[in-house]
């Protein structure tokens, strides 16, 4: 891999760490956003969601310093994720959908490397997403078919 190419990836990967370390999924396990007794069951759907940002962030981080001898670069957090603790769960899905599609489709862009190593990474880290998306489009459907509790 060319120096050029190298440093490339570096800031691709570094990209995406910053989106995964200011995903709003950090917040489901922080605190929970209002939901009804009709949305629980959605909610439940997303517990794995967590944990496998977690393993992408621990991934991208191996990654970098491991094969590529990089630094990951310091995070800025936006500040408005902070609000997300008072959105409704209707209204957090379809952000977690975009931010899940949006680091797809990075990760896709990444393809191929030219190091059989990064690219088995790369591929289970995409793996991840699309099981996550699968997550949020059936606790989606949950939400919208539910009969709401509510007046």
């Amino acid at each position: 891999m060319s120096k050029s190419t190298s440093q490339s990836l570096i800031n691709q990967l570094n990209a995406l760490l910053s989106l995964e370390h200011g995903s709003l999924i950090r917040h489901l396990s922080e605190a929970q956003p209002h939901i009804s007794v009709r949305t629980w069951q959605a909610w439940n759907e997303l517990s794995s969601l967590e944990e496998h940002r977690l393993f992408r962030v621990g991934l991208l981080s191996n990654i970098l310093v491991e094969n590529l001898n990089a630094q990951p670069l310091p995070v800025v957090f936006e500040q408005t994720v902070g609000f997300a603790h008072f959105l409704t769960l209707d209204a957090w899905l379809p952000q977690i959908r975009e931010e899940l599609e949006k680091t797809r489709m990075l990760l896709e862009d990444i393809l191929p490397t030219h190091d059989p190593i990064i690219d088995s990474r790369i591929q289970e880290l995409i793996r991840l997403c699309m099981q996550d998306l699968r997550h949020i489009e059936l606790a989606d459907k949950l939400v919208k078919e539910t009969p709401s509790t509510l007046s």
